[in-house]
């Protein structure tokens, strides 16, 4: 019998139902126009503790990358990755895609209030063997395993 909580335990979705999902592990990006280097547990932290900051939102609603449809399914749930430890992620939210547009390039996303309560407190641990950080729940989502939940939201200054 193993002690391990898995995320499936908390956010519980049947395998018939698999393609309907997909899983964002947000890693730092560094945008080459302007030079900068965006860290995702930043920008998840700055829209919980900023009225009016949704950066973290917009990172889920750009449609395309150099590979083509980010999330070609319903929902997306989110994860930023801790910078000093490569396996570690912060829960970030479990989106519903509402529409797709193509014209701008944008999904519009709706929160899933049911998971509210883990986001930017359930800090799971997954090693990931691709690159990707856009991922089919397949193979992977029974490996993403619960390493705490926190009694408040992360918070870093």
């Amino acid at each position: 019998m193993s002690n391990k909580i898995q995320l499936n335990d908390l956010i519980p979705v049947n395998p018939d139902e698999y393609q309907k999902y997909r899983l964002h592990f947000a890693k730092p990006a560094f945008d080459k126009e302007t030079g900068n280097r965006y860290f995702p547990l930043q920008v998840l932290h700055n829209q919980l503790f900023e009225a009016d900051n949704n950066d973290w939102d917009q990172w889920q609603t750009r449609m395309h990358n150099s590979k083509g449809e980010r999330f070609p399914s319903d929902f997306v749930i989110t994860f930023a990755q801790y910078p000093d430890d490569s396996d570690t992620f912060l829960f970030g939210g479990v989106f519903k895609i509402t529409n797709r547009d193509k014209t701008n390039d944008k999904y519009s996303i709706e929160w899933q209030s049911e998971y509210e309560k883990y986001v930017g407190r359930l800090v799971v641990k997954v090693k990931l063997e691709a690159r990707s950080v856009y991922r089919k729940l397949d193979n992977l989502f029974p490996q993403v395993v619960i390493k705490e939940i926190l009694p408040s939201p992360f918070y870093t200054r």
